[in-house]
């Protein structure tokens, strides 16, 4: 998308890779469905899921943060999210 950022979501939902070199950062997680794609699209622009060390939630709604747990289970990320999340 542009430098270190990336979009790895998926058509009908948004999310984006932050590439950083002591790791990386995950905002919104999709639906749990689309949480595998959302690893495919990390791992297609050569970036390892385990390499992530955040998770970042933007908004309580499903569509950002309902693949969360999928993606921290397979990165072992800090999940952040507010107290409404």
């Amino acid at each position: 998308m542009a430098g270190n950022f990336y979009y790895v979501g998926q058509d009908d939902v948004a999310a984006f890779l932050k590439a950083g070199p002591e790791g990386h950062v995950v905002l919104d997680g999709g639906y749990p469905s689309t949480a595998p794609m959302i690893m495919a699209s990390i791992a297609k622009l050569g970036f390892n899921i385990k390499d992530v060390k955040v998770l970042l939630n933007s908004e309580p709604h499903p569509d950002h943060g309902g693949g969360l747990t999928v993606l921290q289970h397979a990165s072992g990320a800090q999940l952040w999210a507010s107290d409404a999340s």
